[in-house]
Formats: structure tokens, C-alpha cells, sequence
């Protein structure tokens, strides 16, 4: 996933965003945080559920709709392409 346009940080407990193309701020926290730094390597949503599972105590049944609507979301709000 294209993520070259975004700057970003992580300060405490939250990651910031920002979208060069667009001027746009987003926060992520708790999980969040982990998914993005996912991505960036570049890992697919099979392999950032399986990290997740594995780091996390987080509900198997749930965690990869959970993935899959945050990866929507980016998409939809321009932070992956």
C-alpha cells in the first residue's frame, strides 16, 4: 500500500498523521498505532491480523473486520492508496 504522501510520528500513545497532498491530520492509538506501522512495511491485512493476534489479546473472530474497516477507512479518507 501507497503511504509516501503521508508524514507521520508517533508521540506517547498516539501516532499522527499527516497528508501532504492535502494538508489533512489523523490520529490513531492502541491498536491503531501497530496496524500503521504494519502497512508501512508493507505487510498485507492477512499478515497484520496475524501480528496482531499474536501481540495482542484481541478477539480472533473480530480482529481482521476490525482490520479490514480501518484499511477501508484509510482508503477512503486518502492515507493509503
Amino acid at each position: 500500500m501507497h503511504t509516501n504522501h503521508i508524514l507521520w510520528k508517533v508521540i506517547r500513545d498516539e501516532a499522527i498523521l499527516f497528508d501532504t497532498t492535502t494538508g489533512d491530520f489523523f490520529s490513531l492509538s492502541g491498536t491503531g498505532i501497530r496496524i500503521w506501522c504494519l502497512l508501512t512495511e508493507g505487510k498485507s491485512s492477512e499478515e497484520v491480523a496475524h501480528t496482531i493476534l499474536a501481540e495482542f489479546e484481541v478477539d480472533p473472530d473480530t480482529v481482521k473486520d476490525d482490520i479490514d474497516e480501518l484499511i477501508a477507512n484509510m482508503k477512503n479518507n486518502g492515507i493509503i492508496l
